[in-house]
């Protein structure tokens, strides 16, 4: 018993002062570091509108949270940001007037027979919430996602769909909205995938020059009388041949 208990003393003497001195020092780092931490920890409140994002700065994790609620995060870790999850509104119009748009901002269409037509829309979209964290990736922080695709390619598709119509469809509302629901479709195959849907088209106006319109409405008499007449000329020629034949029965 009396071995048992030397040896013990013997081992616990053991332990190097060095060694308790690093541990020591470690705790206590880890001590005032977390207390460094919790003491500065931010938090921001997701609205339920809303979406935050969460970017790990030392992996370069991003993380959706698609709830309302409290985002506790640390700062220098960490960076926190909100995207608008609710449906939006781009107007392009001609009373559109922005510091940016002094004239506004209609959608210019070239008519397939060559009309120029100004066109008032109103378009919806929203951005995906679940995959909110590509939007981030993808086009960048904040509204960036709007300018590139929800601005830039709407008007593109738009511009091309409608330049199908010709320039006397355009009163033409069941034509119109034609064509406005067959862009939504070739929009969303694309940029749905981004992150970003589009629910509605609406054309609110139409404009176009009158002038031209009635060059082009005088170019399509003059067509349609053309034809008028090569018809009367075949009528004419197909009832020579008719008397013709019935005078060489006789």
């Amino acid at each position: 018993m009396q071995k048992d208990f030397e040896g013990r003393r013997k081992l616990k003497r053991r332990i190097p002062v060095k060694w308790i001195i690093v541990i020591s020092a470690v705790v206590v780092c880890l001590g005032v570091a977390s207390f460094f931490i919790i003491r500065n920890l931010g938090y921001i409140v997701v609205e339920p509108d809303e979406v935050g994002i969460v970017v790990n700065n030392l992996t370069g994790n991003v993380r959706g949270i698609d709830r309302a609620g409290v985002i506790i995060y640390i700062p220098i870790l960490q960076e926190v940001y909100m995207l608008d999850k609710k449906e939006q509104v781009l107007q392009m119009s001609s009373e559109n007037i922005t510091p940016e748009y002094p004239k506004g901002n209609p959608l210019w269409v070239k008519s397939i027979d060559g009309g120029d037509v100004s066109l008032d829309l109103l378009i919806r979209y929203v951005m995906v919430p679940n995959k909110a964290d590509f939007v981030i990736q993808d086009s960048g922080i904040g509204d960036k996602y709007k300018e590139k695709w929800a601005v830039d390619y709407i008007r593109a598709v738009l511009r091309y769909n409608m330049g199908e119509l010709l320039i006397e469809d355009f009163p033409n509302s069941a034509k119109r909205d034609r064509k406005a629901q067959q862009a939504i479709k070739e929009i969303n195959d694309v940029i749905e995938t981004r992150g970003i849907k589009v629910t509605a088209i609406n054309v609110l106006d139409y404009r176009y020059y009158q002038e031209y319109w009635e060059k082009i409405l005088a170019r399509r008499l003059a067509d349609k009388e053309v034809e008028v007449q090569i018809d009367r000329a075949e009528a004419a020629r197909e009832n020579r041949r008719r008397v013709q034949i019935e005078e060489g029965r006789r």
